[in-house]
């Protein structure tokens, strides 16, 4: 068997083509794939050999071809694989450029949501730099606000990585005016 495969994929929760198999023309026994080895991180096609993946980590793709009237078995082929994460999209706060307001309005607090992400990861808020904690506290679970002083206050965001994808995070700056 001829097989060609890539090193690495990336997890992608639809069937990847990733095994390319050339049988040189030996035979007509039946083509089958099956995994030996992280069969956690991925299931697989016995016909097809079309991988779906279910969390970051290394396969072994045992790819074996049977022999007929007029040719033995092929030797079997192992395919390694490395599943890496995925990379999550579209997180974003709601207000991504909220405006100015006004110290003691709203009662000091200041709240902008923040959604996205594809993985199961916790979200949690913090403040960008020291200068921002002078001005203000942060609830790391809500990402509220509570204004303490005038000035300007970065917000970040970090939606943790999980199983199948990479952190991420979001950014916002908030000026409070006199």
């Amino acid at each position: 068997l001829n097989v060609t495969h890539p090193a690495e994929i990336t997890y992608d929760p639809d069937a990847q083509d990733v095994c390319s198999v050339a049988d040189n023309n030996c035979g007509n026994g039946e083509i089958t794939y099956s995994i030996i080895e992280g069969s956690e991180c991925a299931t697989i096609d016995s016909n097809t050999g079309k991988v779906t993946t279910e969390k970051a980590g290394t396969i072994k793709v045992q790819i074996d071809k049977a022999g007929d009237d007029g040719y033995n078995a092929a030797t079997p082929y192992v395919a390694t694989i490395v599943i890496n994460k995925a990379a999550q999209k579209d997180f974003a706060f709601a207000d991504k450029d909220p405006d100015d307001v006004t110290y003691n309005d709203n009662n000091n607090k200041f709240f902008n949501v923040v959604s996205g992400g594809q993985g199961t990861g916790t979200i949690t808020y913090a403040f960008k730099d020291a200068e921002s904690e002078e001005i203000a506290d942060i609830d790391a679970t809500t990402g509220e606000i509570t204004i303490n002083v005038a000035g300007t206050i970065n917000v970040i965001a970090t939606k943790a990585g999980d199983d199948c994808y990479n952190s991420i995070t979001a950014e916002y700056s908030l000026t409070v005016k006199k």
